[in-house]
């Protein structure tokens, strides 16, 4: 039983029980310890893990996957915020694929060399090495997710096509691959001031401890 403070002592006589536990000092320490915890609860990034399911109820995240990783899951919440308040937007496109650890290049139909039909945008989705440990695909789950946030945030009248891209670091190149039908082919480096031709990504790779793959099949 908490010990009582002379807070108690100015309850009359018929206070109960409860009553005087919330007038005393130790039970409001107590009640202190508890708010704290809470506020680290509702906090994405230090959620426990069994609660983010909860959490992202309460910040009414559109799509949920039990089987992403934490760190995605984290994420997911941690952005939620952000794309409700820019919904309807590219912004929230490009903020939803992020939690998703997702890099969008997005052309609208202005944009596009030649113009797209008016009213659609373009999107091809990056998965890079901070998703993946290895150079893989992305799997079909994986899209699906992809597809589903693009779904929820952008505009309800904009019309889209999507590719989806593989990047990978390796020293200090970075080769993308951007899906083409039914294969990966290889793009040339990018962020590099001396670019190099994309048929010397695997030997790069090989140098630099990495792997890349001139062609995959999906």
């Amino acid at each position: 039983m908490v010990e009582l403070s002379n807070h108690a002592g100015l309850l009359p006589p018929y206070a109960d029980d409860h009553e005087r536990r919330v007038a005393s000092v130790g039970y409001s320490a107590q009640l202190d310890a508890a708010i704290a915890t809470l506020a680290t609860v509702t906090l994405p990034l230090n959620c426990p893990v069994e609660e983010l399911p909860f959490l992202a109820w309460e910040e009414s995240v559109d799509h949920w996957n039990d089987k992403w990783p934490i760190e995605t899951k984290r994420l997911v919440v941690e952005f939620a915020e952000e794309i409700h308040i820019y919904k309807g937007t590219l912004q929230a496109v490009e903020t939803a694929m992020a939690s998703l650890s997702v890099r969008p290049e997005i052309v609208e139909w202005f944009e596009a060399e030649p113009p797209a039909p008016r009213g659609t945008f373009d999107v091809v989705a990056f998965v890079g090495s901070s998703r993946f440990e290895v150079f893989q695909v992305p799997d079909v789950a994986f899209k699906a997710d992809v597809i589903a946030a693009i779904n929820s945030s952008k505009p309800l009248s904009r019309h889209y096509a999507i590719r989806f891209g593989i990047e990978r670091e390796v020293g200090s190149y970075l080769g993308a691959y951007v899906q083409t039908g039914s294969r990966y082919t290889a793009a040339l480096p990018i962020d590099d001031p001396e670019p190099v031709p994309a048929v010397l990504l695997p030997a790069i790779a090989s140098l630099y401890g990495g792997t890349f793959t001139a062609s995959l099949e999906v």
